[in-house]
């Protein structure tokens, strides 16, 4: 599916990611694959401009995570896919408090190449509500 993404044929990504999603949600267990396909799903109608499917999958990677406390999961995907569409809806106060809550989880971690990008988001938060 990502290469299809890389090749920018997103229709047929998006194909394969909606039948994945149609196998995967007719299975027992496999939180990892479901939190995936969800979470990618909602990544790829955030750039589409969904918002409505965006916070629908979104809602579904939150109850895989949820029901899955020890997943394995990219801890920054699903803050990254609220904050950019509470962006995109105007709503800065609700996006700053979601990188707020990425931040206070990482502090203790060094500012790198992984972490680096929540501050970036901050920063143009930050620049949208005026503060720079």
């Amino acid at each position: 599916i990502y290469n299809y993404f890389v090749k920018i044929d997103h229709a047929l990504a998006m194909d394969n990611l909606k039948k994945a999603e149609k196998i995967i949600s007719s299975l027992d267990g496999y939180p990892e694959l479901k939190y995936m396909a969800f979470s990618q799903l909602a990544h790829a109608y955030l750039h589409m401009g969904e918002k409505s499917l965006t916070e629908f999958y979104v809602s579904k990677s939150e109850e895989v995570e949820k029901e899955n406390p020890k997943l394995n999961y990219d801890a920054h995907l699903l803050p990254y896919i609220k904050t950019r569409n509470f962006m995109a809806s105007g709503d800065y106060q609700k996006a700053i408090e979601v990188v707020n809550g990425v931040i206070e989880k990482i502090k203790h971690q060094p500012i790198d190449y992984y972490n680096g990008n929540v501050y970036v988001m901050k920063a143009s938060i930050q620049n949208s509500l005026g503060e720079f």
